[in-house]
């Protein structure tokens, strides 16, 4: 699998985990399974039936990655963990502040950029392995493809204050945050943390 696919996958994984808003009213809170794979086709479902308004104003794909995607997620999380200690310890707390914020929007934009190449491929969800009560998970989900072998998407949450986190996700046993953490320690290796920032936030 290539770097971009693999990259259109991690993106395209994440997001359709995003209908979390309409289930966190539930009488009964989901087991993180039920949640992923509820939501799972309820995104889906959604972008099926959004397709011609998407494709006619991209704009509001932003929106909506913002709106139910971003809440789901513990972005600072897993900022620290991409910046590992010793670039997390040593930043500022504006420095702090600024990178978690422009890790997110290239997040939500990746996502969202995801999004318009959704096709109807369906989604097995795969028995969950660990037990909830630890208060980690990884929900094993593959994506069936005409003509391909299926793709592995792992969805790895953990438990905060009583709601389930999204803090990583793998695809074929890629995760999405040691890509994002050996390419950034390297940019911070050669420029420092302040220049890419700095180049983050350009873009």
């Amino acid at each position: 699998m290539t770097a971009v696919r693999r990259r259109h996958w991690l993106a395209l994984g994440t997001v359709v985990l995003s209908a979390w808003v309409a289930l966190s009213s539930a009488a009964a809170a989901p087991t993180p399974q039920q949640l992923v794979e509820d939501t799972t086709n309820q995104m889906l479902a959604r972008l099926k039936a959004d397709r011609a308004e998407l494709k006619a104003h991209p704009g509001r794909l932003y929106d909506l990655v913002n709106d139910i995607v971003v809440p789901h997620f513990d972005f600072v999380h897993m900022a620290h963990w991409v910046l590992g200690r010793r670039y997390w310890g040593e930043a500022s707390n504006d420095e702090r502040a600024r990178f978690v914020a422009a890790f997110r929007e290239l997040l939500v934009r990746t996502y969202a950029t995801a999004l318009m190449q959704y096709t109807d491929q369906k989604v097995d969800f795969l028995p969950l392995r660990d037990d909830p009560a630890s208060g980690h998970v990884t929900v094993h989900t593959q994506v069936l493809q005409s003509g391909a072998p299926p793709v592995a998407i792992d969805y790895s949450l953990y438990l905060r204050n009583g709601e389930w986190k999204v803090y990583d996700v793998a695809v074929d046993g890629i995760s999405l945050l040691s890509n994002y953490r050996s390419s950034f320690n390297d940019e911070i290796h050669e420029t420092g943390l302040a220049q890419l920032i700095a180049r983050l936030e350009a873009h």
